[in-house]
């Protein structure tokens, strides 16, 4: 199991500025950071947009130059309508007080289980060993 990278992106007020990479998950990883002033009470908008279904889910996040876990689980009625690919839209919040030369980047990394198949971990008998 391991982060994968979906992208950074810089914050526009007025455009929402989509990720390249897709995601699948539920479990994201949100990183944040920015040359010169902190931003204080800024604010980033993070959306979830699906091919051909439009925006979905709507999250605030304020600057934090630590990472924030969010969990992003699609309601059971658009997973049923095949609506399983999404990608992640950014832009500043209205009420941000945006620096010209804070040059603030938005990372979002997904959880992945990269095993082969979803059977659990099983234990190996090695034997015994003098009779323990």
């Amino acid at each position: 199991m391991a982060w994968r990278n979906l992208g950074t992106v810089a914050p526009d007020l007025l455009e929402w500025r989509e990720l390249p990479q897709q995601a699948l998950g539920n479990l994201f990883r949100i990183r944040q950071s920015w040359n010169g002033d902190w931003p204080g009470t800024g604010a980033i908008n993070l959306a979830i947009f699906y091919d051909g279904g439009g925006r979905y889910g709507f999250e605030q996040i304020y600057s934090d130059p630590k990472p924030r876990m969010v969990i992003f689980t699609p309601p059971q009625l658009l997973t049923d309508a095949g609506f399983l690919v999404r990608r992640f839209a950014v832009r500043f919040s209205s009420r941000t007080r945006v620096y010209a030369v804070a040059n603030w980047q938005v990372s979002v990394d997904e959880w992945v289980d990269n095993t082969e198949d979803d059977e659990p971990a099983q234990l190996i008998d090695g034997g015994t060993y003098g009779g323990l």
